[in-house]
């Protein structure tokens, strides 16, 4: 009976010993209830990236841009002023030198003046290729197409330069005369030219017009120059 009892007082002791350890131990966190607990709904930011321009998108605006006003003809008169005068300035050169040399030129100093005629026409054709290369170089620095600058520029003086060659054979100082005149017309062609083809606000279909306008208006005052002439004749 004493045996017994001391077994039952050993477990008591043992049961109150377990559960005093027990008291200080930290139970486990239910994670799956706190995560639906604290769990708040976000505002959906997956459409933010299209409120801005893409990396891509903003190059590509950017490059066509600039190459938009790489390609804009710039109009400034001074330098298209310079180009007019210096470009037809070798073959008023040469008229003038070949006017000289038809006037003072004889049977007797032919051979004397053939020399420098020789030499005069070497120094022409030198001077046109350096004349036009510059102007060349203009047109490209103000962003113009040099080559299309100088087409219509030949459009326009050809037939008007024909009309003031048989305009000045009939007046005293012919060469003065054809050489002024072509200066003046070189200046009012160049200009007009570079004004038409700078307008930024024009669209290419009313420049086309204009220029199609100017050329033709030189060919009928050639054609009516040639019908005065051939009328009076």
């Amino acid at each position: 009976m004493v045996g017994v009892l001391h077994l039952s007082l050993s477990l008591s002791a043992c049961y109150n010993r377990d559960m005093k350890h027990n008291k200080g131990v930290i139970e486990p966190i239910n994670q799956a209830a706190s995560e639906q607990t604290d769990l708040k709904p976000t505002p959906d930011r997956s459409q933010l990236a299209d409120l801005y321009p893409k990396a891509s998108e903003r190059d590509g605006y950017l490059k066509e841009a600039s190459k938009e006003s790489d390609y804009q003809p710039v109009f400034l008169p001074k330098i298209l002023a310079g180009c007019a005068l210096f470009l037809p300035l070798p073959y008023m050169l040469l008229i003038l030198g070949v006017d000289y040399f038809v006037r003072t030129t004889t049977k007797g100093n032919i051979f004397l003046h053939l020399p420098i005629i020789v030499l005069g026409l070497l120094f022409s054709v030198a001077f046109i290729y350096f004349s036009t290369k510059y102007v060349t170089k203009k047109l490209l620095f103000l962003r113009f197409n040099e080559s299309a600058y100088l087409i219509l520029y030949l459009l326009c003086m050809a037939p008007l330069a024909g009309a003031l060659f048989g305009i000045a054979q009939t007046l005293n100082y012919a060469a003065l005369i054809l050489s002024a005149g072509l200066f003046c017309i070189s200046l009012l062609l160049f200009l007009t030219i570079g004004f038409i083809l700078s307008k930024p606000e024009t669209k290419d279909g009313a420049k086309s017009i204009s220029l199609i306008f100017m050329i033709a208006v030189c060919f009928i005052i050639e054609f009516v120059y040639l019908t005065f002439e051939l009328l009076t004749s």
